[in-house]
């Protein structure tokens, strides 16, 4: 069951996904695993930091094509290129209709993911 539901509601979850994204953040900052601020362990970050690399190239992916789908917007490979990940996301989420969310681009990604993927648009 857990392949079906999104992770931001998985159960045994041990962080907030502010803790984990402002993680993240500072890892694609190259602040070294050592130095993040952060209860998780050395192992737990690497496991993000992996994760993140291996489903943030899909995400992009997606929420382009979501964009033009749904809004008929596009965004460039050049308006992209030389951004980190974080900057990307952030980039093509501001071509979304603002919703009501924490504003973590983590958390924003994966409710369009989800509402796109379940067939409900906010």
């Amino acid at each position: 069951t857990h392949a079906i539901i999104p992770d931001f509601v998985k159960p045994k979850k041990h962080y907030s996904a502010c803790d984990i994204e402002l993680a993240l953040n500072e890892m694609e900052e190259e602040i070294p695993v050592e130095q993040v601020e952060t209860e998780a362990s050395i192992s737990t970050l690497r496991r993000w930091q992996n994760e993140f690399i291996d489903r943030s190239g899909q995400a992009i992916g997606a929420l382009r094509g979501i964009l033009y789908q749904l809004y008929e917007k596009t965004i460039g490979e050049l308006e992209l290129s030389g951004l980190k990940r974080f900057a990307k996301l952030e980039k093509i989420l501001e071509r979304f209709p603002r919703i009501q969310s924490s504003n973590l681009v983590i958390g924003e990604t994966n409710i369009w993911l989800t509402n796109y993927l379940a067939g409900e648009f906010l």
